[in-house]
C-alpha cells in the first residue's frame, strides 16, 4: 500500500504544526513531547505497513506536453523503501533520544520537536525520488532548507559570506543535473560526465559548509544533516539503474576513488558531527559511486548504507558509556565487510582483474574506519550515572538505530545474486594490507601535517571559490546596469527574441 508513506509524510507535517502551537500556547513540555513521539512512532508504523511486497509507482507527474527529460517520478521499491524507513527511523530515534537532553531553555524545545518531526516529513518523499526532476526537486528543498539553518546558527560575516558560496555551488548543481537529465537520451556518455560532477560537487560542498561546530547539536540539524547525505545517495543508486552507454574509463575510476580519498583525510581532523556526517558522504559515499560506474548496483547499495549509518548514528551519541560501546560496535563492525554484516556486498568493489584504484578505495576505507573509531573516542565519558527512565529512552533510541541498520542484512536487495567469492577478498585484502602500512609509515613521517596541511586544506581551494564567486557577481552587476540605462529596454527585447528563437528551434 504506496500511500501509507504520503499518510506518514502528512501525519509528521501535522504533528509538527500541533507541537508548534502547544509551545506557543504553553502547554507542559512533557506531554508536548509525548505527542511528538507518539506522532513520529505512528508514522514508523504506516512506512513500516508500506512494504513493497510487489512494486509499483508510488507518483508519477504526466505533463501536458511532452518534455525533452523525464517526467516526475517517485517510486517506492526495493531499492526506495528501506531508505524511507531509515529516514522515519531516525525522526523517531532523534525524538527518543531528546528525553536526555537537558535544555537550558524549555520553552524553546517545542520549536526544535517540531522542525525535527517537519524535516522528517521532507525527507520520506526524498527517499522515494527516482528521476532527474524529483532528484532535483528534492536537492532544492534540502539546501534552501539547509542555508535557512546556516544562516539561523550563524551570524559572523564570514560564515554568512562562506553560506552564500556554499549556496551558490549548490545551485550549480541543480543546472548541471538538469543539464544532464535533458542530453541523457541524445549524448549519455556527455551526461553521465554532468551527473558525475554534480555528485562529486555536491559532497565536496557539504564538507566544506560551515554547518554547526559544536558537538551538540540540535535533532533536527542532525536529521537535515543525514537528509543532505540521503539526497545525494539517491542520485547515486538512479545512477546504477542507468544502462551506461560506454563502460567507465580507468581515469574517471581512478579521480572518483582519489576524490574518496581526499575526503577520507578530511574526515580525520574534523571535530563537528555534523561535518563528519558530509566527510562520511564524501569518502564512502564516493566508493558507493566507484560501484555505481561499475554498474554493480549491490555493491553500491551497500556502500550507501556504509556511507550513512554509522556516522548518522555515531552523530546520536552524546557520551562514552558502557552501552554506547556496543552501539558503536554495531556500527563499526560491518565496515569489515564480512560475509555476515551489512555492507557484505560491498567487497565486490575489490573484483579482479587488480586496478590501481583498488589501492586508493582499501585506504579510504581504512581512514574512514579510524575516523568513526575516533569520532567515538572523542564523545566525554559520562561520569555520573543516568536514571533507569533516561537510560531506557538512551537504549531505546540507540537500539532503534542499530536494529534498522543490521535488518538491512535481511532485506533481499542487499544480497548479492552471485555467493559470497573469496576471489574479491584477495585483491581487497592486499590492498587493506598494504594500505594499512602506508598509513603506519606515514603517521610517524615528520612531515605529515606540512604536506597535508598544504594538499588537502582550504588555504588554495577556498580563494578559488572565492574568485569564481566575485566573477559572476561581478557579471551579474554589469548585466544589471546594461539593462538599467537608456537601451535597457532595447536589450530586453533582443534577449527575449534570442530566447523564443531557441525554444521555437
Amino acid at each position: 500500500m504506496p500511500w501509507l508513506v504520503w499518510l506518514a509524510v502528512a501525519l509528521l507535517a501535522l504533528t509538527a504544526a500541533v507541537v508548534a502551537v502547544g509551545g506557543r500556547t504553553r502547554v507542559a513540555v512533557g506531554r508536548l513531547w509525548w505527542v511528538a513521539l507518539s506522532g513520529a512512532g505512528l508514522a514508523w508504523l504506516l512506512g513500516l505497513g508500506a512494504l513493497p511486497r510487489h512494486g509499483g509507482r508510488l507518483w508519477q507527474w504526466h505533463p501536458v506536453r511532452p518534455l525533452p527529460w523525464p517526467h516526475g517520478v517517485w517510486r517506492l521499491h526495493a531499492v526506495t523503501w528501506p531508505w524511507v524507513m531509515a529516514v522515519l527511523t531516525l525522526t523517531l530515534a532523534a525524538l527518543v533520544l531528546e528525553a536526555l537532553r537537558e535544555p537550558r531553555e524549555p520553552a524553546r524545545a517545542p520549536t526544535g520537536w517540531a522542525l525535527l518531526l517537519l524535516v522528517g516529513a521532507l525527507g520520506a518523499p526524498m527517499a522515494l525520488a527516482f528521476s532527474p526532476l524529483t532528484l532535483v526537486a528534492g536537492w532544492t528543498l534540502v539546501d534552501v532548507a539547509a542555508a535557512w539553518a546556516d544562516m539561523r546558527c550563524l551570524h559572523r560575516a564570514k560564515h554568512l559570506q562562506t553560506v552564500a558560496w556554499v549556496a551558490f555551488g549548490r545551485a550549480l548543481t541543480w543546472l548541471l543535473a538538469a543539464t544532464a537529465a535533458v542530453i541523457w537520451a541524445s549524448s549519455p556518455a556527455t551526461a553521465t560526465t554532468l551527473w558525475l560532477i554534480a555528485i562529486l560537487t555536491r559532497w565536496m560542498l557539504a564538507g566544506y559548509s560551515p554547518g554547526v561546530e559544536t558537538e551538540a547539536t540540535h535533532g533536527w540539524r542532525l536529521v537535515l544533516a543525514a537528509e543532505e547525505l540521503l539526497s545525494t545517495l539517491m542520485a547515486v543508486l538512479w545512477l546504477t539503474a542507468q544502462p551506461l552507454a560506454t563502460p567507465s574509463s580507468p581515469w574517471a575510476l581512478g579521480v572518483v576513488a582519489l576524490f574518496a580519498l581526499w575526503g577520507a583525510l578530511r574526515w580525520w581532523g574534523l571535530r563537528s558531527s555534523l561535518r563528519r556526517v558530509a566527510a562520511s558522504g564524501w569518502a564512502l559515499g564516493s566508493l558507493a559511486l566507484l560501484a555505481a560506474l561499475q554498474q554493480d548496483p549491490h555493491a553500491a547499495l551497500a556502500w550507501a548504507l556504509l556511507a550513512f549509518a554509522p556516522a548518522v548514528g555515531l552523530a546520536l551519541l552524546s557520551w562514552r558509556s558502557r552501552g554506547a560501546w556496543w552501539f558503536a560496535a554495531a556500527l563499526l563492525f560491518p565496515l569489515t565487510l564480512w560475509p555476515f554484516t551489512p555492507g557484505a556486498a560491498a567487497a565486490a568493489l575489490w573484483q579482479p582483474p587488480w586496478r590501481a584504484w583498488h589501492l586508493a578505495a582499501a585506504l579510504t576505507l581504512l581512514i574512514a574506519g579510524m575516523a568513526l573509531f575516533r569520532h567515538f573516542w572523542a564523545k566525554p565519558q559520562r561520569k555520573t550515572p543516568l536514571p533507569r527512565e533516561r537510560r531506557a529512552f538512551a537504549f531505546w533510541g540507540w537500539g532503534l538505530w542499530a536494529a534498522a541498520f543490521w535488518a538491512a542484512r535481511l532485506w533481499p536487495a542487499w544480497h548479492p545474486p552471485q555467493p559470497w567469492a573469496p576471489q574479491w577478498w584477495l585483491p581487497g585484502g592486499l590492498a587493506v594490507v598494504v594500505a594499512g602500512g602506508l598509513t603506519w609509515r606515514f603517521a610517524r613521517s615528520p612531515w605529515r601535517l606540512r604536506y597535508v596541511g598544504v594538499v588537502f586544506g582550504r588555504g588554495w581551494l577556498t580563494p578559488w571559490f572565492w574568485r569564481l564567486y566575485r566573477l559572476a557577481a561581478q557579471g551579474l552587476n554589469f548585466f544589471s546596469l546594461l539593462l538599467e540605462g537608456e537601451g535597457g529596454v532595447l536589450w530586453a527585447w533582443v534577449l527575449l527574441i534570442m530566447l523564443l528563437a531557441l525554444l521555437f528551434r
